[in-house]
């Protein structure tokens, strides 16, 4: 997969967030189980690192699979 950032630096974001665990999974107390995350937006938005975010993902040994729903497409951002 194509990312923007390196691996390197991919890796040091990671290093940088996992010492501090996730609080809502230990609030709920979920364990080693199975689930899925599905990220959706109310508003237009700009979508920005989506195979970097897969790409850390994968990395757990979880797969990862980006789509869009082409009743909410967005409109490309033009530059000036």
């Amino acid at each position: 997969m194509i990312t923007i950032a390196s691996r390197a630096e991919l890796e040091q974001l990671l290093a940088d967030d996992v010492p501090y665990g996730d609080l809502t999974t230990d609030a709920l107390a979920l364990g080693p189980v199975s689930g899925a995350m599905v990220f959706t937006a109310r508003d237009r938005m700009v979508l920005a690192l989506v195979e970097d975010a897969a790409c850390i993902i994968e990395w757990t040994a979880a797969m990862s699979s980006c789509s869009r729903r082409l009743d909410r497409c967005l409109m490309p951002v033009r530059r000036s």
